[in-house]
Parts: C-alpha cells; structure tokens; sequence
C-alpha cells in the first residue's frame, strides 16, 4: 500500500525516535511510505484550547500534503482523532473527508488494517507495563476502559504479544491519565507532574521494567511520563530512583508500541531520550535515510 507517514509536531521535535521506527516497521511490512516534508500541525492544540477557526489553514495543508494516499499513518492517538473527528474548520469537501477516513493510528493500523500475525523478527525479553493513553483508550478504541466493565480486548496487548519473550504486568490503576493532558500540562505544570509520578509509580510497583506507552508518540503518553522523568532529575530528588528502582535507567525504558514491535538496538535510536537536540528529519539523516519528501514531480525521492 502507499502510505503518507504523519509525524506529529512534538514528535518530530522531541522523540524523533518514534517517527523512525514507524516508518521503519512500515517499511517492513513492504509498504511504500511517503514523508510530505513541509507538513506541520494536525490543528489539535489550537482547536483543544477552544481557537478552532483559527485551525483551517493547517487543516488545508494537512489535506494538500496527505490527499491520495491509501492511508495516512500517525504514531499519535490524539492527532488521529482530532482528524478523524473534530477536523472541521475548512469545508468538507469530498477530498477532505476521504483524507479524515483514511487516518490511522499506528496500532490500529497494523491490528485493523495490516492485520498483523506475526513479528518474526522482533525479541523483547523484558516485564512490560502497558500504558493506555486516555485519548486512544476512549475516542480511538485501542482497549475496553475499565469503567464500562464490558468483556477486556486490547489492541496494543494483542500486538505486543506477538514479540517474542515479552511478559506483561498490570498497574493497580491501568486507565489513569499521565498527566500530559495537551495544553494542561502547560497551565497546570505541578498537577500534571505529581500525576506522571503516581502514574510511573503504580507500573513501577506492578514489577515493570519496561513501560510501554500506548501513544504513541507518541504520544501523549511518553510526553507525561517523560515530563515527569526530567522534572524529577533536575530537582535530583532521591525518592525517583526508590520507585523506579534505577534512575539512570528510565529513559531507555519508557517506549513507545513502534519501538517494541521492530525490536531495533540501535544506538542511534537508543540515544538519551531526554534529548531535544534534533529532529525526526535531521535524524533520517544520520541515519543515512535522507528526508522522504515531494518532489515537483510527484516521485519518491532521498536526500
């Protein structure tokens, strides 16, 4: 299938990593993934904080960039459902709506769409805690949420289990939020802190070594607890590591589905994921990738 790959802004600014191997676990499913370089915003920060005429000109490029494609695929929850639901500041014409219905979060993606039944290639020996993001949870459908006490399915669990060695825990709370929240975690910084503590708290005390986040990209997911990671390493309080067990060790242990599923040990890509110091683009360069993009001519090209 030819797919247009979406990365999210904050994923392209912050966990570039997740945007590699999302086109990379496409790629291994041997479908032609297509980067528009001079994407931008979905439009869901403004439109969450109540701007959402002020939406229509990143909505319109976001149409301009991802038209024709058999699908357009985002490693984030929220991003998808601002397009598939609430992308409503340009008019609604037959080419955006063909657009709106054709996004899909990575997991849901590879479980609905690919169908995924195995990951041969992927080795994971680690106890995992899965993170649902609230996003996914309720408006994409990745999981029952424990509150409607309807029969359990997981779309993530049901990935994840394919990768050989892995093992999972369950948290006491499973559907609490993170903390991240968008625009929240911004006005209410010291709430949306303590609340990625509880949360990497109660998968810590599960007996997760690994906590896989349910985002994506990212994610929401990784954004809170990632967040509370580095809030609590500049304070160097030493109650961090009494939870976790080894301080020095979180970065590389908060992941995201996309990560879990290739199984990469790259050292690129195992870099300190604390760093803002480069981009999903500029690290398809070192990765030797170049930058997929549009020509004039409408031909896949590398840099």
């Amino acid at each position: 299938m030819r797919i247009g790959l979406f990365i999210p802004c904050y994923i392209d600014a912050f966990f570039p990593e997740v945007g590699i191997a999302t086109l990379e676990l496409l790629e291994r499913f041997g479908h032609e993934v297509l980067y528009p370089r001079d994407q931008t915003c979905c439009g869901q920060p403004m439109a969450n904080s109540g701007f959402n005429a002020e939406c229509a000109d990143t909505e319109a490029l976001f149409v301009r960039n991802l038209a024709g494609f058999d699908y357009v695929v985002a490693p984030s929850g929220s991003c998808v459902h601002h397009v598939r639901d609430n992308f409503d500041a340009i008019e609604q014409t037959p080419k955006v709506k063909e657009v709106r219905t054709r996004t899909f979060e990575l997991v849901e993606f590879l479980h609905d769409i690919q169908k995924v039944e195995a990951f041969p290639w992927a080795r994971f020996s680690h106890r995992v805690g899965l993170h649902n993001s609230c996003g996914t949870l309720r408006r994409l459908n990745h999981a029952t949420p424990s509150e409607l006490h309807e029969p359990f399915f997981s779309k993530p669990m049901d990935l994840l289990s394919k990768v050989e060695g892995i093992e999972f825990v369950t948290p006491a709370r499973p559907d609490e939020c993170c903390g991240f929240g968008g625009t929240f975690s911004v006005f209410e910084e010291v709430v949306s802190t303590k609340m990625g503590y509880d949360k990497v708290s109660d998968h810590a005390q599960a007996g997760a070594r690994i906590h896989r986040l349910g985002r994506q990209l990212f994610p929401d997911a990784p954004a809170g607890l990632r967040r509370a990671h580095r809030r609590r390493e500049r304070s160097k309080s030493p109650g961090w590591s009494a939870v976790l067990h080894d301080r020095a060790d979180l970065r590389g242990r908060i992941r995201h589905v996309g990560d879990l599923v290739l199984a990469l040990h790259d050292p690129v890509l195992d870099h300190d994921r604390g760093s803002c110091c480069t981009t999903f683009q500029s690290r398809l360069h070192v990765l030797g990738r170049g930058s997929l993009c549009f020509p004039a001519n409408g031909a896949l090209h590398r840099d």
